[in-house]
């Protein structure tokens, strides 16, 4: 099944080389396909965008980008496009030469995005909220160095990231 795409978002991370070059790449094929596109570019730490719905993202990076990419569409269920920039990643497996391949593949039906797990994470105290924290498959707790009892209260809502 042909997949309509008429808006996509492109969210890069500019601390990795090649980053500009790609994304005006990217950019450039989707306009000529009269693709609506709208560019989040950033460069270390950034604020969370506003950002509306679209059929498709990029995320232009490696697997940290994707994961902060996560952050900011999780709640518009927009499928992902990860394209790893750097050398290796785990959740990036598109390279940058295969990005094309991938869309096209993606647009036309061929290709599935693979379902990930979005989870937050909320400490308390003494009835206070102290933290909260998205992230992406799995979360890690830890403790300062000594061993300490802690009580956990675990809530599970199924919510789907990607087509």
């Amino acid at each position: 099944m042909i997949r309509k795409i008429l808006k996509v978002i492109i969210v890069v991370n500019l601390q990795k080389g090649g980053a500009s070059f790609l994304v005006n790449e990217i950019s450039t094929y989707l306009k000529s396909l009269n693709i609506e596109v709208f560019v989040f570019s950033y460069s270390g730490k950034s604020a969370i965008p506003e950002l509306e719905s679209a059929d498709l993202v990029f995320s232009l990076g490696g697997d940290g980008t994707v994961l902060f990419c996560s952050r900011i569409v999780e709640s518009l269920s927009i499928p992902i496009l990860a394209v790893n920039i750097g050398d290796f990643g785990f959740i990036t497996e598109i390279s940058k030469k295969e990005w094309k391949t991938a869309f096209i593949k993606y647009q036309n039906g061929e290709l599935d995005l693979s379902r990930r797990v979005m989870i937050k994470v909320m400490v308390e105290r003494k009835g206070k909220r102290v933290a909260f924290h998205k992230g992406l498959n799995d979360a890690v707790i830890s403790s300062n160095g000594r061993s300490h009892m802690i009580k956990l209260t675990l809530e599970f809502k199924e919510a789907v990231i990607g087509n």
